[in-house]
């Protein structure tokens, strides 16, 4: 569908006074032999704006409104509204869409509903709802199928009627009927028309049906095709056709009771030739249609009409012929005499399925000559309910009153007040007119009264465990009891939350329904129903005894290594359990940890899914005490869960970390001269370290004496202790040093040995000599070289001389260590050679006879091999 191809019908809807007032309606009072009435017309304050396909309606405040439409160039959004009154318009507030070729209707509030229409490549699908008491619009709920140019008019059960329309092409004509809930804001669909149609014009009468007029069928086809849809019975009549085959005209509800249309054309381009100046009516009594003589003063087509309920006059407003106008004319019907009708009905207030009699006076209103009206008056609810009787007029003077009253039951109680309106039928002195405003009467329709009442089981759950909650609702009120359907709210209160399932409301079925409450948490609650009421009856509550939460129970367990180190790390893990029935729920929260000696725990937080959750903790024991840790586990429950009964707990033996040792002492040793001898502790378990501490015991085989005591001090892992040792006797020995750590609080003993060679001290230097570290040999050589070999010898010498003092330099010792473990025995000695024999004299010096010197040797036994470094090895660890 091209948007240059768009063009409108005027868009109808019954006379504001109507809306929501002809419920129940039949039939009119027979044809008037003048018919078709005089129409006086006269040329009124122009709309603001030029426009054609506008949205036109008669407000229930008695003025018209002008709502968008099409100025030749595109679609406008500017709205005013026309008050009879004054003859003036004022400015309102603009749609937030603009659109043309709109549905419009008016609700039982007041409230403007411009649906759907145009212009882009697809039909708009808006429901743009304005208020005239705030100047404002809000959305409403969007129409199904969006269409253009459909008819549209507000039905005597208060909903807004949508039919046909073309969808998104020039050559569609629907057939859909689509319907607005005001109350409830719900689109559904009614049957479909016998003729597909767009531009054409749907009006409601006072017989409550709507007529389906004219319009046009594709792009090329204008029709003369009437039909009429009952509401009630929801389906289509052909009605007769109209005098010639029209589209894109206006047509309203005049205030004689007649359908009037006005102007038009057969074509379908937008401004397109010819234009209409032809006036027909239609009489629904008699399905007859006729020609009036007044034709409209300016020929158009794409306008529209409304009737305002403050003068019941018929205005026809904007379209085009040849441009778009803002053309105001108005209609005036003049077939007799003015009347003004009211109703009134005692009592003001009764129950649903209770009736009220109603009377309406009828009073001829014309300034001079007036005479007593006769006829009928028909009443009409804005609601639903039945009219029993006829009023036919009795009177003198200038008015009548209902010779009988007409009885008026209410068969639902919505909205809670019924607008009860009576049309009078005219008669050949006098026109027709309607109740309005304060001249209709407001009944105050009650519904039957109801008790509400709750039971739940079972009365005791645990949480996450559902109780079956019921509602009765029960008829209370006098006269004959209906079943109350409806929907049952439900709401709890007290110190166990909880949620409602499947949804916290539940539809009665003969009368009573169910839902399950599941309380979230522990605690004590009671159940509330609301019922919401119905069409009859009223609404009350009930609430249930007292329903009774437990918390879940739950089981926990530990698993720990069974044996770990002191200061060593251990993870440990934590499993709690929902052992209530399902659906389970997952504990959470943190588990607190406890020792019977002394150790550290990490943070244990639950996490999980189902009905288990777990976590992990690291021990981390700092004491041996009794070498037993018991480890205990509590859960002290969630929101959900009681605490876990009873407590977990494992056990594991910590033993104490072992270690290295080594002892070295200063060697070689001399008889009476003090060694320095360090013994080194070293804690080599996985874990944390604990520096050793404690005394060390040191022990010798020979005979010297130690100095001291060997306390360990240290800040890593390693400690280490020195004290001085003093070997003893007059000869050379082999002394083993031997050390003893027995443990401390935290560590193993261990032991180990040390070989210390020992010399006797070298003889003192005779006196005047400068050398005596060489000793009485050295001097012996020194004189002996000088003697018989000069200076050359005793250069020869010096080199002899130097090796025998490297000699006597060396002192052969030995370094034993162990460590505490198994797999390790006894000393690992290491020895070096000592010498055996004085040194000879040079080859040269040996011609002649020499005295030998007294030398000192150690014996000639083997000894152990021995290392330099102490020797180190590794206790197994016992984890």
């Amino acid at each position: 569908m091209q948007n240059h191809r768009r063009l409108s019908i005027s868009l109808v809807v019954i006379i504001t006074t109507v809306v929501g007032i002809f419920a129940g309606i039949s039939s009119l009072p027979p044809a008037h032999a003048a018919f078709p009435n005089p129409i006086a017309w006269a040329t009124k304050a122009p709309i603001p704006f030029v426009t054609g396909q506008g949205a036109v309606v008669g407000g229930l405040d008695g003025r018209i409104y002008v709502i968008g439409g099409f100025s030749g160039g595109s679609p406008v959004s500017t709205a005013s509204a026309y008050d009879p009154r004054t003859n003036s318009w004022s400015s309102i507030a603009s749609e937030p869409t603009a659109t043309r070729g709109s549905g419009v209707g008016v609700d039982s509030g007041g409230l403007i509903y411009v649906i759907s229409g145009c212009c882009g490549t697809t039909d708009l699908t808006n429901n743009q709802v304005y208020n005239t008491t705030s100047n404002t619009w809000t959305v409403g709920t969007a129409i199904p199928t969006g269409i253009w140019m459909p008819g549209a008019a507000t039905g005597i059960d208060g909903r807004i009627y949508v039919a046909g329309g073309e969808l998104n092409s020039a050559s569609s004509s629907l057939t859909t009927l689509q319907i607005y809930n005001p109350q409830t804001k719900t689109w559904s669909t009614g049957a479909n028309m016998i003729t597909g149609r767009k531009q054409f014009s749907l009006v409601a009468a006072p017989n409550g049906l709507l007529y389906a007029i004219g319009g046009m069928i594709g792009s090329t086809s204008a029709t003369a095709n009437v039909e009429a849809y009952n509401i009630t019975a929801n389906t289509w009549t052909a009605k007769a056709t109209l005098p010639n085959a029209i589209d894109v005209f206006g047509a309203t509800l005049g205030p004689d009771g007649l359908i009037y249309v006005f102007g038009g054309s057969n074509t379908y381009s937008n401004n397109g030739t010819p234009y209409y100046n032809a006036v027909y009516s239609y009489y629904p009594p008699t399905n007859t249609w006729y020609t009036n003589t007044q034709n409209l003063p300016t020929a158009r087509r794409e306008l529209s009409a409304a009737t305002s309920s403050y003068n019941h006059r018929m205005y026809v407003l904007g379209g085009a012929n040849g441009a778009y106008l803002s053309t105001n004319e108005e209609a005036t019907e003049q077939a007799g005499d003015p009347t003004s009708t009211t109703v009134t009905c005692s009592p003001a207030t009764v129950l649903v399925n209770n009736s009220t009699s109603c009377t309406a006076t009828v009073t001829d209103t014309n300034s001079t000559g007036t005479i007593t009206p006769t006829g009928t008056v028909t009443f009409a609810s804005s609601s639903t309910g039945t009219f029993t009787g006829t009023c036919t007029l009795t009177g003198t003077g200038a008015t009548a009153s209902c010779a009988t009253n007409v009885t008026y039951t209410p068969t639902v109680v919505a909205p809670g007040t019924h607008v009860i309106g009576g049309t009078y039928s005219g008669d050949t002195r006098h026109n027709f007119s309607t109740s309005t405003g304060s001249q209709s009467f407001t009944l105050t329709v009650m519904g039957r009264s109801t008790s509400t009442t709750v039971s739940c089981a079972p009365s005791s759950v645990v949480t996450n465990n559902g109780s079956t909650c019921t509602a009765t609702v029960t008829d209370t009120a006098s006269g004959t009891a209906s079943t109350p359907t409806g929907t049952v709210k439900f709401g709890s209160s007290g110190t166990a939350s909880g949620t409602f399932t499947p949804a916290p409301s539940c539809s009665l079925v003969i009368g009573s329904c169910s839902v399950t409450f599941t309380p979230t948490g522990a605690g004590t609650d009671t159940v509330t129903g609301s019922y919401q009421g119905d069409n009859v009856h009223s609404t009350s509550s009930g609430a249930s005894g007292t329903i009774t939460s437990t918390l879940r129970t739950s089981t926990i367990g530990i698993s720990c290594p069974t044996t770990t180190l002191i200061n060593r790390q251990v993870a440990c893990t934590v499993t709690v359990t929902d052992t209530s029935p399902a659906p389970a729920l997952t504990p959470t929260g943190t588990i607190a940890l406890t020792t019977n000696s002394t150790g550290t725990f990490t943070t244990c937080t639950l996490s999980g899914a189902g009905a288990s959750a777990t976590c992990s903790t690291s021990y981390t024991p700092t004491l041996i005490g009794t070498g037993s840790h018991r480890l205990t586990a509590h859960y002290a429950g969630d929101p959900a869960h009681s605490p876990a009964s009873p407590n977990a707990t494992a056990t594991m033996t910590v033993a104490a970390r072992t270690l290295t040792s080594a002892l070295n002492c200063e060697s070689p040793g001399t008889i009476g001269a003090a060694t320095v001898c360090t013994v080194i502790v070293t804690d080599n378990s996985p874990g944390t370290f604990i520096t050793p501490t404690g005394e060390v015991i040191l022990t010798t085989s020979g005979n010297g004496t130690f100095t001291g005591t060997c306390n360990l001090t240290g800040t890593t892992a390693s400690a280490s202790c020195s004290l001085t040792y003093t070997p003893g006797g007059t000869a050379a020995s082999n002394d083993m040093i031997s050390y003893s750590y027995p443990g401390d609080t935290n560590h193993t003993a261990s032991t180990g040995n040390f070989l210390l060679v020992v010399s006797p001290p070298s003889p003192p230097p005779p006196s005047g000599t400068t050398t005596p570290f060489l000793g009485l040999q050295t001097i012996y050589w020194t004189i002996l070289a000088i003697a018989l070999a000069g200076v050359g010898g005793f250069m020869g010498y010096f080199v002899m001389l130097k090796k025998k003092r490297n000699e006597q330099s060396f002192h052969p010792s030995s370094s034993h260590t162990t460590q505490s473990g198994p797999g390790l025995t006894g000393t690992q000695p290491v020895t070096s050679p000592q010498p055996t024999t004085s040194p000879q004299a040079p080859a040269s010096a040996q011609s002649a006879p020499v005295p030998q010197p007294t030398t000192n040797t150690q014996p000639a036994t083997p000894q152990p091999a021995a290392s330099s470094q102490p020797a180190t090895s590794t206790q197994p660890d016992k984890t």
